[in-house]
């Protein structure tokens, strides 16, 4: 199977692409303080650290779960090193949950659009943009945008999907197909595709 890119995130992000340098021919190399990727039984947790604009894709490949940040990350238990940038964390079919914190700075976090394990995805401080599979996700950032997003901030994708962006800054929100919640600022969030919305 042929390795997703960030074209997908670059189709959702529109004009914030270009502001957020997506691609990865324009990625930096490794970081000296990449993220890390660990299996626990059946969920795979993975955690950035701070002071880096990581840059996380989620996917499977060939029935192993795969996880690459373009920022660098590193093998935790019960995952294996492919390269600097990509770490495989056992069977796909065998996972029934993802665990994943970007930490601060301005991270995109992406899960497969085909992917139906669920995700719960914290974007941490900074302006993120979080990017959901197939699966039944809940997806939060605490912090938001400091003036409005030119494209979906949260993208929940497929899958009955919970997203919580309710946190004093601005968001573009599209819970796409599925029932999905989300909670949001009453005046700085905009909503697309969500069946059920609460605003505060």
């Amino acid at each position: 199977m042929k390795r997703p890119t960030l074209s997908r995130s670059l189709k959702v992000l529109g004009p914030l692409a270009a502001a957020l340098s997506l691609t990865v021919a324009a990625a930096s190399p490794a970081s000296a303080n990449p993220s890390i990727a660990t299996r626990q039984g059946s969920e795979v947790q993975w955690t950035a650290f701070s002071n880096e604009d990581n840059r996380l894709s989620v996917f499977n490949n060939g029935g192993v779960l795969n996880l690459q940040d373009t920022d660098g990350i590193l093998p935790g238990p019960n995952c294996t090193a492919v390269n600097p940038t990509l770490v495989t964390c056992g069977p796909t079919a065998g996972t029934t949950r993802l665990r994943l914190s970007s930490g601060d700075w301005n991270d995109l976090v992406s899960v497969d659009a085909a992917l139906t394990i669920p995700a719960d995805v914290d974007g941490g401080a900074g302006q993120d943009v979080i990017i959901g599979g197939a699966g039944a996700d809940r997806l939060r950032d605490p912090d938001g945008w400091p003036t409005p997003p030119m494209g979906a901030t949260f993208a929940a994708g497929a899958g009955n999907d919970q997203v919580v962006s309710w946190n004093g800054g601005y968001d573009v929100v599209d819970c796409g197909p599925g029932f999905d919640t989300a909670v949001v600022d009453r005046f700085r969030d905009t909503v697309y595709n969500c069946e059920y919305v609460i605003r505060y």
